[in-house]
């Protein structure tokens, strides 16, 4: 071995090992290069700090190596300048002209921790064109980040994607309610570094032929003047991504269910005299669901076990409202692998999503875009969240059905080619949550060590209606998520054992009750037509009956839940023992093989040293060989 790579340390060729070949310039990139436009060259300035931590040599190693080949790729095209940044120095300086700071990275070295300020940022325009990438943390697709700043800034004019203002707020700005200015989202921040991103009102007719694509986010919170504004367009079959939530976990408050937050906030001056303006069809958006052809309630929460079982670390703190998109959930097509949208995509996380499905009767082409797994079910608003004087307050541990279904929480919707009327051209989400500021922090750095595709899929989402695909299979490429598959066997019982006992508590506990009731209702009546009592009497043993009834049912109901608890508690410990031995299983056997095939080697050579040796000695001399 050592020879051997003595031998090949000289060579300059390199072999990617890698199943997905994630370390081979993918053909788009070299396709895109290669068509820069001569009159348009492009400089890439990287600012670099000399010594990284570890977790972050991986990434500058690999930016350099990508810089020095979109050199070589471009012909010419392509001018890259690496400026080695210390703290303090004439390149710091110059690094944050464009926006380009250290970042304190704090990293483990010798038992001790340490805080550095690490510098892995770039710039690159092309003329008046430029895009500054400030930091390229480690979950960051660098292949796909510089091929699309580079064609975007190569490009003589970008494509205009379109913001719809609602009370999610996306593109930020002073807010009326609260009266403090808030940042844009991060999915915002994205979109500009590839097209032009402009806010549109819906206050009046949509302009049909300034924008690409118009993403919607909580269109159920726009008034009925705005959303009849918002739906005439739509109807005109332009490109619209739409996203509504049931339960907006980065808002609660801006559910659909739930009035329109008042202009002032909670201050009481400026609301009098102001009536709380009303949602376009209550909030459940009837005219745009209509016009879709598909049936969403507003009021619906989906639920799904999947995350648990594929994250068994994160158990503890998952829950079933937080669903987990994967063909991992039993569902082999959880990603509709015929879309450009979702093939290849392998897991996202939604929070409190909704689910949708086609009407019945519509026209409209509805193709499913993502599913729950086989161990999901619904809720009602009502079963799931509680409004007091704290606002809303969620259950913890509603009871959960599950159902057959693999409820739909995405789908694209269009109008069959031969259509005539009104078309539709949108992809609809049922949940707003998946391009929140979170989902971009996870990618970023790999927090958790999570590796989702929200944001992937929400870019993929906007390309394809945009018609802007060329970095579509590039976005999409990433090592494949391999874990075990008996501790997944494993967990998966686990939690159906679980919700097999939360439903037969449940079951039981609404017997006890029933059971109660009908008991109560037997003294009651008894005492009712006892001719022996007078009102005061009867009054106060009514009163003695109740509180005899509701005392037994608290004790009923306390060792049922005792009895639930233990049993899953008791499934937990089983669970947790046998992953325990699966893992350790794994373990001997990553110890035990790896050398195997050495020592094989070994006695394989010494054996024909042994008899080679034999061979030259003279036959008078030989021992005889042992029989």
């Amino acid at each position: 071995l050592v020879s051997g790579n003595a031998l090949l340390s000289g060579s300059s060729k390199t072999v990617d090992m890698t199943g997905e070949q994630v370390f081979t310039v993918a053909p788009t990139t070299n396709k895109l290069l290669g068509n820069l436009n001569a009159k348009r060259p492009v400089t890439i300035q990287a600012f670099v700090s000399k010594e990284v931590p570890r977790d972050y040599a991986p990434v500058k190693t690999l930016l350099l190596g990508l810089l020095s080949q979109y050199e070589q790729a471009s012909h010419g095209n392509i001018t890259v300048r690496v400026a080695v940044v210390d703290p303090a120095s004439p390149q710091a300086e110059e690094a944050k002209k464009f926006g380009i700071e250290g970042r304190k990275v704090q990293s483990e070295r010798a038992g001790r921790t340490q805080v550095d300020e690490v510098y892995l940022g770039a710039v690159i325009n092309s003329g008046a064109n430029e895009v500054v990438i400030p930091f390229f943390d480690v979950g960051l697709p660098l292949e796909y980040e510089l091929t699309r700043t580079v064609n975007t800034v190569a490009a003589e004019k970008r494509r205009k994607v379109g913001i719809l203002e609602t009370d999610a707020k996306l593109t930020g700005g002073f807010d009326m309610q609260s009266f403090r200015s808030s940042p844009e989202w991060r999915i915002v921040t994205e979109l500009k570094k590839q097209y032009e991103v402009e806010a549109v009102s819906p206050a009046g007719p949509i302009d049909e032929t300034k924008y690409d694509v118009v993403v919607a986010v909580l269109p159920s919170s726009l008034g009925q003047i705005e959303m009849q504004n918002f739906v005439d367009y739509v109807k005109k079959g332009k490109a619209v991504l739409i996203f509504d939530d049931p339960l907006p976990a980065t808002n609660p408050q801006l559910s659909p269910s739930q009035p329109k937050p008042r202009a002032g906030g909670g201050n009481p001056m400026m609301q009098m005299g102001q009536p709380p303006e009303q949602k376009a069809d209550g909030g459940k958006a009837t005219s745009l669901v209509n016009a879709l052809g598909i049936q969403w309630n507003y009021d619906q929460v989906v639920f799904d076990y999947t995350a648990m079982q594929v994250h068994p670390e994160y158990s503890e703190l998952l829950r079933p409202e937080i669903v987990a998109i994967t063909p991992k959930s039993g569902l082999a097509k959880a990603f509709n692998p015929d879309s450009e949208v979702t093939s290849g995509l392998q897991e996202m996380f939604l929070f409190f999503s909704g689910t949708i499905k086609p009407r019945e009767g519509s026209k409209l082409e509805f193709t499913p875009l993502l599913r729950t797994g086989v161990h999901s079910g619904l809720l009602e608003w009502k079963d799931l969240v509680k409004n007091s004087f704290m606002g809303i307050q969620i259950d913890d541990d509603p009871l959960r059905i599950e159902d057959e279904f693999a409820h739909v929480i995405a789908a694209q919707i269009e109008s069959p080619k031969n259509a005539t009327g009104d078309r539709i051209n949108v992809i609809y989400v049922a949940d707003a949550d998946i391009i929140s500021d979170w989902f971009f922090f996870v990618r970023e750095r790999k927090q958790f060590h999570l590796n989702l595709d929200n944001v992937t899929f929400v870019l993929n989402a906007v390309d394809s209606l945009a018609d802007d695909k060329a970095y579509i299979a590039l976005r999409k490429r990433r090592p494949k998520h391999r874990t075990l598959a008996r501790v997944e066997e494993q967990t998966a019982r686990f939690i159906e054992h679980a919700t097999k006992e939360r439903q037969k508590a449940a079951e039981e506990a609404k017997t006890a009750l029933e059971d109660a009731k009908k008991q109560f209702a037997e003294k009651v009546e008894k005492i009712k037509n006892d001719p022996a009592l007078d009102d005061s009497t009867r009054t106060q043993m009514l009163l003695i009956a109740q509180a005899e009834t509701t005392r037994k049912l608290e004790v009923a109901e306390a060792a049922i839940n005792q009895k639930k608890e233990q049993s899953i508690e008791k499934g937990k410990i089983e669970s947790d023992r046998n992953v325990r031995a699966v893992e350790r299983g794994y373990y001997a056997a990553a110890l035990l093989f790896p050398p195997i095939p050495a020592i094989v080697l070994g006695l394989l050579v010494w054996v024909l040293r042994l008899k080679d040796e034999y061979k030259d000695i003279a036959p008078s001399r030989r021992a005889p060989l042992a029989k």
